[in-house]
């Protein structure tokens, strides 16, 4: 049922049921009312034939399926992050872009984590993996994201976890680190934690998929916790107002043409040199902010940059005078933007080839730095 849902509750479609409910109406009422209905219906018309047909030739509609939309997968108003994973379990992803298949893969989630089947539960040294779909492996199976593959590119000799998830950016990441990881951490175990940190990430630490995530702010050189996203914006939501307010925004408007068209910014527009200086420095003082918590628990904190990151001196500045330790990972691949290879098609997550190399240069990164690895 809720797959039916999501293949065909569409704006075209509830333009289709409006237009009949108007017809109806205009045959059935006698009073003056009924001399403005035409005028309604064509109105609803137009956007009908815009939407549907007009703008049909430049957007592609995609529809994710399976345990993903279910409703059981995303586990909604979660304390401190906003939303996060579901309880144990696999998981179907399905994706269709104009009913072509993507993919159509299963998520493994156990203790709220990604399962890394090479992951050794019983060694004492473990690598935390943080990040968002990218890290987490969105479109592939348990045994294709980066995390497997580092880990038997290092003989499994780490216990393994992986706490990328959909969507995430700094905000929820250091609220992860502060609240769920730190509060339950083994100090007698040797840890690395790596934060895949991607240029589009700052944006989120603005605004993300729920209200309900952590509200950030820089005051005086300091990150400031202020509320949620809801707080800051004065919205005050109940339960169903959240269920249905989400999935009008979602399933409805977000897919439609015309919000593609007209409220959204052409990708050759969005980069890192266009966000605002006062955002990037919100998300540098997370990840400093993070680097300091992991120091006082003797946890090694190494940020994975991308080429954009790498490009920009600001925040490599940043990070060399408060001695937050980074690489970049993807500066080693001279044709990261043009080997179709390495993106998942029509999707553009990352491919499970292109995640094996990032192991094998991660790796070598690691030894790099004095790490021992095997």
């Amino acid at each position: 049922m809720i797959d039916l849902l999501n293949k065909y509750l569409t704006l075209g479609n509830c333009l289709i049921i409006v237009i009949i409910f108007l017809v109806f109406v205009f045959f059935k009422i006698k009073n003056r009312i009924k001399i403005i209905i035409p005028y309604i219906i064509s109105i609803v018309l137009c956007l009908y034939v815009y939407e549907v047909i007009i703008l049909k030739s430049e957007y592609t509609f995609s529809v994710n399926l399976g345990d993903y939309s279910s409703g059981r997968y995303f586990k909604k108003q979660v304390p401190n992050l906003g939303y996060g994973p579901p309880d144990d379990g696999e998981y179907t992803s399905i994706k269709l872009i104009d009913s072509d298949t993507v993919y159509n893969v299963a998520y493994s989630i156990k203790d709220k984590l990604r399962v890394t089947p090479s992951s050794n539960k019983n060694s004492e040294n473990q690598i935390i993996f943080l990040g968002c779909s990218q890290t987490f492996g969105e479109g592939l199976n348990d045994n294709q994201t980066l995390a497997n593959y580092f880990g038997e590119e290092t003989d499994k000799v780490f216990m393994i976890r992986n706490y990328g998830f959909h969507g995430y950016g700094p905000h929820n990441i250091h609220s992860l680190i502060k609240n769920n990881i730190l509060p339950n951490y083994n100090q007698k175990i040797k840890t690395i934690a790596i934060y895949d940190f991607y240029w589009y990430h700052i944006n989120r630490a603005v605004s993300n998929v729920s209200g309900q995530e952590p509200w950030y702010e820089e005051e005086n050189g300091e990150i400031v916790l202020k509320g949620t996203f809801d707080d800051r914006d004065g919205i005050v939501k109940t339960g169903y107002y959240n269920k249905y307010y989400d999935a009008l925004r979602n399933r409805i408007i977000r897919r439609s043409n015309i919000y593609k068209k007209h409220f959204t910014n052409p990708s050759s527009d969005i980069a890192l040199k266009n966000i605002d200086k006062h955002d990037i420095n919100r998300t540098i003082l997370l990840i400093e902010d993070i680097s300091e918590m992991f120091k006082t628990y003797n946890i090694d904190f190494v940020v994975n940059i991308d080429t954009q990151i790498a490009q920009n001196s600001h925040i490599k500045n940043f990070f060399n005078e408060n001695e937050i330790g980074f690489i970049c990972i993807e500066c080693d691949i001279p044709d990261i933007n043009t080997n179709e290879s390495y993106r998942i098609p029509l999707d553009g997550h990352n491919s499970s080839s292109l995640n094996e190399k990032k192991a094998n240069i991660l790796r070598l990164k690691l030894l790099s730095l004095g790490y021992k690895i095997n």
